[in-house]
């Protein structure tokens, strides 16, 4: 049978709203496709709802840089610890996606870390960067000799801090003005040093056997490879 119509009253039959119907809460370690339904309608002046289209859709977000990377990680054996950069678990990826953390970055501790990756996009990059905690950690892992990863916009942070300088790097083309004193090469993901560097997003698959290889191994990154059927 047919749903019965929404009404919605107060909201002008001129403009074109978005409602969106589903909302989720994702946690890293039970993440499987991620799936949001999102309806854009125009509004009748009774105030009845009218669907203009309607769908769902898989979202081929930003999240995706650490939704990917950290399921492979895990696949190979590793503890993944996603970490809020405040004091909140919950937060919101660059396209909306709530996302569950396993830490704040207060109980953050760098002695059970055998590598640290920062996710990239443009405003977490801006995120990452501004925090104190986190450019702490990043000085504690390079004192260490931790591997550090980085995605799309994040390697900038490792490029105006000086640690990619006369290194081999890759990052989003419009950050590759912080990568100045590094190597800047064309190839998706690079590995030079304690350092693994992404292009973007479309990479993350790579990018992350890339961190595989380096924690366990290039057989390891190969069985992962072939059991998740990649190219």
């Amino acid at each position: 049978s047919a749903k019965p119509p929404m009404r919605l009253y107060g909201l002008h039959p001129d403009r074109l709203y978005e409602v969106t119907v589903r909302r989720e809460v994702i946690n890293i370690k039970t993440f499987g496709s991620l799936i949001n339904q999102i309806l854009p309608f125009r509004v009748n002046a009774d105030g009845l709802l009218m669907h203009t289209a309607s769908g769902v859709y898989m979202l081929p977000c930003e999240e995706e840089r650490y939704t990917a990377w950290g399921d492979l990680l895990m696949r190979a054996g590793a503890e993944v610890v996603l970490t809020s950069i405040t004091d909140r678990l919950e937060v919101r990826g660059a396209h909306g996606i709530r996302v569950l953390c396993d830490k704040a970055v207060g109980g953050f501790s760098i002695d059970d870390a055998a590598m640290v990756v920062l996710p990239g996009g443009g405003e977490g990059t801006e995120n990452l960067k501004a925090s104190v905690r986190v450019q702490a950690i990043l000085d504690a892992a390079v004192a260490r000799g931790l591997y550090i990863g980085a995605i799309c916009a994040a390697p900038s942070i490792l490029g105006e801090k000086g640690l990619l300088d006369g290194k081999r790097a890759t990052c989003f083309p419009a950050f590759a003005p912080a990568l100045a004193n590094a190597i800047k090469v064309e190839d998706k993901v690079v590995t030079d040093d304690i350092f693994i560097t992404a292009e973007g997003m479309g990479v993350s698959f790579a990018f992350g056997l890339a961190l595989i290889t380096v924690l366990y191994g290039e057989a390891k990154a190969e069985e992962v490879r072939l059991s998740t059927r990649a190219g």
